[in-house]
């Protein structure tokens, strides 16, 4: 009976702490407690230490980590420096590239003009047009060369029928059209062309015929002698402008004709200058 009552007692005994513990002034008091401890100086040190110490840890992670971030973050920010700075070297070097090529033109341009002015200013005492190419054959869908050679920029006017001159006084083509700012060329060498020329030393006179690209044909009768090399030339205003010389010569035994292939001497692809001769000029 006793140990019973000694049992029930020591039951209630704990559900009696346990409700203390569980109620807001067993909470308060631990409060209490924690704070009074927290104010000894020896508590505080001992716990100041110990967060330091589990702390320590993980700063140097941290520290680590940010220096490896700082790391990277300079190793990009410098090779981006690199990449802008080796971009700009090739853009520099594409415009060097550029000039020089402009350099080598206008190098070629004045070559050119120089040619056409001393071969000019030795044959006639006339005034020299001279004009540059902006359209070659090839660029044309007409075959033509266009100039800068139009009634609003020229002093000394052209007209269509003014004779086209190269290099050396080669004749090249006349004048079709004269526009504000340009003028058309058409080219003797245009394929299906049609004019008089005087072939060989004797001045054989035939009618040539345009096969483009700066080519020509014309046919002779077969007894006529010419060779290889010989010039071919034309008249215009009562003067002899070359027009190429021969390159080949073909006969048929079958055919009373022999067919020559000749061809100007002048790089219709390279062409950047000509002279124009007016009308008067060549008379």
């Amino acid at each position: 009976m006793n140990y019973l009552a000694s049992n029930v007692l020591g039951s209630n005994r704990q559900r009696g702490w346990r409700r203390f513990f569980r109620s807001p002034l067993a909470l308060i008091i631990a409060g209490l407690v924690l704070w009074w401890l927290i104010k000894q100086p020896a508590v505080f040190h001992f716990g100041q230490g110990a967060a330091l110490a589990l702390a320590r840890p993980f700063w140097s992670a941290g520290a680590a980590a940010a220096e490896s971030v700082s790391r990277l973050a300079r190793f990009f920010s410098s090779r981006r420096a690199l990449m802008a700075e080796n971009d700009d070297l090739r853009v520099r070097a594409a415009k060097m590239e550029e000039l020089i090529l402009e350099r080598d033109r206008l190098i070629l341009d004045l070559q050119n003009l120089r040619e056409i002015l001393n071969y000019s200013t030795s044959t006639i005492a006339a005034t020299v047009t001279a004009a540059r190419v902006l359209t070659r054959p090839g660029q044309s869908p007409s075959g033509m060369i266009i100039l800068d050679a139009g009634i609003a920029v020229l002093r000394q006017p052209i007209a269509p029928g003014d004779l086209v001159l190269g290099a050396g006084g080669v004749a090249l083509g006349e004048v079709a059209a004269v526009y504000p700012r340009t003028a058309a060329v058409k080219l003797f060498s245009a394929w299906g062309e049609r004019f008089e020329a005087l072939v060989g030393p004797e001045r054989l006179p035939a009618e040539a015929r345009g096969r483009g690209s700066g080519n020509f044909a014309v046919s002779l009768p077969r007894d006529l002698a010419v060779a290889v090399g010989d010039p071919v030339m034309m008249i215009r205003g009562g003067k002899e402008y070359g027009l190429g010389r021969i390159s080949a010569v073909s006969s048929d035994p079958a055919s009373a004709f022999q067919e020559i292939l000749f061809r100007s001497p002048v790089n219709l692809d390279l062409l950047s200058w000509v002279e124009i001769r007016g009308q008067d000029m060549i008379k």
